[in-house]
C-alpha cells in the first residue's frame, strides 16, 4: 500500500476495478488482509450463495492494526513521500546503467528493478551485496529493490554508492 506513489498499482492507470486485494501493506507485518469491492459487486454478492470464512475472520486486533496502518500512511503523509523519493531514487539508480553489466533500470515511487545483462553477474552482485548488509531481491539477473517507506534520503544514496563500487569490483 503506497508504495509506487499512490495508495494501490490501479491508481496509476484509468481503470477503476470491481475488487481490490489488500493483504501484506495492509498488516504491516500482522497477518491482516481486506477485500475492498465497490457498490455493485457487492449487490451482486449480497444474499447470494457465496460465502467465505478464514483463521483471522472479525478479528479485533487485525483490524485495530489495520486501521493504524492506514493512520500512519496518512499522518505521516508516506504516500506522497514515496512518489516524491521515488523519483530522486530512480535517478540514483540509473547511474548504474553507465556500467556494461546493467541492462535496465525501472521504477515508480518505492518500487525498483535492476535487471543484469547476465544472471550470472547478478547472482555474484546479490551475494556481495549481502556480504555488505544489504538486501535485494534477486529474480534471476533482475533485482527487485522495495525500500521501507521511511527511509531516508541518504542511507538510499549510499546503497547506490555501494552497488555501484561492488559492481566496479566485479
Amino acid at each position: 500500500m503506497g508504495r509506487t506513489g499512490a495508495w494501490f498499482g490501479h491508481n496509476h492507470y484509468p481503470i477503476v476495478p470491481d475488487l481490490v486485494c489488500i493483504g501484506k501493506g495492509l498488516g504491516n507485518g500482522y497477518p491482516v488482509s481486506a477485500l475492498a469491492v465497490n457498490k455493485e459487486t457487492a449487490g451482486q454478492l449480497d444474499g447470494g450463495t457465496f460465502k467465505y470464512m478464514q483463521s483471522h475472520q472479525n478479528d479485533p486486533l487485525g483490524a485495530a492494526v489495520a486501521n493504524e496502518v492506514i493512520a500512519v500512511l496518512l499522518d505521516d503523509n508516506l504516500i506522497a513521500r514515496a512518489a516524491s523519493l521515488g523519483e530522486t531514487f530512480l535517478q540514483a539508480l540509473r547511474t548504474l546503467t553507465a556500467s556494461e553489466h546493467v541492462a535496465e533500470v525501472r521504477g515508480r515511487g518505492l518500487m525498483f528493478a535492476v535487471e543484469f545483462s547476465d544472471k550470472a553477474v547478478g547472482d555474484r552482485m546479490y551475494e556481495r551485496l549481502l556480504e555488505r548488509g544489504y538486501i535485494v531481491c534477486n529474480r534471476g539477473g533482475m533485482f527487485r529493490i522495495n525500500p521501507p517507506l521511511v527511509i531516508n534520503e541518504a542511507d538510499f544514496l549510499r546503497f547506490v554508492d555501494v552497488f555501484g563500487e561492488t559492481l566496479a569490483e566485479r
